[in-house]
């Protein structure tokens, strides 16, 4: 499966698909336990990218997931709305914000090695992710 990776791909993100690859969806339960095995460098390299977290859904674009990144504006936008609506604190709409760019930067890792590996795009943010 990961001999048809294009050769630019640093070692850091050849690390990433190696874990992902060998144990699935960050959710199932074997990605989860080899997770816990990891020193925490390593957890934050593999199931963590600070530019995504940084950039959010302008990152999505230039790695190519283009529709997975609206997808998770999109459900964030209408969180934001239900806040708005309620007349939410303005602490919640920074911790809205806050934790939209969290999804961005947990989800860019694997996201990105569904669309190397397999060519997909989806517009269904949480199509892969689910637990195994």
């Amino acid at each position: 499966m990961l001999s048809n990776l294009p050769p630019q791909l640093d070692a850091t993100w050849r690390r990433r698909f190696e874990f992902y690859a060998t144990h699935s969806s960050p959710f199932s339960k074997p990605a989860l336990d080899a997770y816990k095995a990891l020193s925490g460098a390593d957890r934050l390299q593999i199931g963590f990218n600070i530019w995504a977290f940084v950039f959010g859904i302008l990152y999505y674009i230039f790695l190519g997931i283009t529709k997975r990144g609206i997808g998770i504006a999109a459900v964030s936008f209408i969180v934001w709305l239900l806040l708005i609506g309620a007349d939410a604190d303005t602490w919640w709409l920074r911790a809205h914000a806050i934790a939209t760019q969290a999804v961005f930067g947990g989800m860019a890792n694997y996201y990105y090695f569904i669309k190397v590996t397999q060519g997909r795009d989806e517009w269904d943010p949480v199509k892969d992710v689910r637990p195994i």
